[in-house]
């Protein structure tokens, strides 16, 4: 792993990290949008002082007076959005950077 003499962390940052960044942003975001999903088990393991984003979005469901689940949903949508396009625009720095 340590070609022409390279340091550990210096390897590691510049060797490794370039080559499975793609694969940890997605599989993080993969996470992030399955955790939404698990609602059964998150209202299982919820007590009344910590709820879970998926318990209170099923709450305010449940009560329509509130517009709190649409709210959420734009944050959560916005926020995968703009991470998506930060990744892409990583992305496409990279390759110009690589084609020089």
């Amino acid at each position: 792993m340590y070609d022409l003499g390279g340091k550990p962390l210096c390897t590691f940052f510049e060797i490794v990290l370039p080559s499975v960044s793609a694969g940890i942003m997605s599989s993080a975001l993969f996470a992030f949008v399955i955790s939404l999903n698990e609602f059964v088990m998150a209202l299982f393991f919820t007590d009344r002082d910590t709820q879970t984003l998926p318990v209170l979005m099923w709450l305010s469901l449940r009560s329509a007076g509130t517009p709190r689940l649409a709210v959420a949903a734009v944050i959560l949508a916005s926020a995968v959005l703009a991470s998506l396009i930060l990744i892409l625009l990583w992305y496409v720095r990279q390759l110009r950077k690589t084609s020089r």
